[in-house]
């Protein structure tokens, strides 16, 4: 079976996470993410931050991640939010 790279669901443990990649059979990666599934915002966060890097297509991050348009228009100034504290931050 193929492997996927999923910038978007790894669990943080401190470390810095934005050059990380995990890389899993989808087999697996299906198993662990119904056992332990992330809230529909956590989801669409996530989404927001992959389609930003750019390292995977739309569709498939809308996919692994299962939101809409909808969801991201929905969670969008949450984005924002995020985006300007994190820059203010690294300033």
């Amino acid at each position: 079976m193929g492997k996927v790279n999923l910038p978007a669901r790894i669990q943080s443990n401190g470390a810095d996470v934005n050059n990380a990649v995990i890389s899993t059979p989808t087999t697996h990666l299906s198993a662990a993410l119904d056992s332990c599934p992330l809230p529909r915002r956590h989801r669409v966060l996530i989404a927001l931050y992959a389609l930003e890097l750019g390292r995977q297509s739309r569709a498939e991050i809308m996919a692994v991640n299962d939101v809409t348009d909808a969801d991201l228009a929905e969670f969008q100034a949450d984005w924002q939010r995020m985006r300007r504290r994190r820059a203010a931050t690294a300033a």
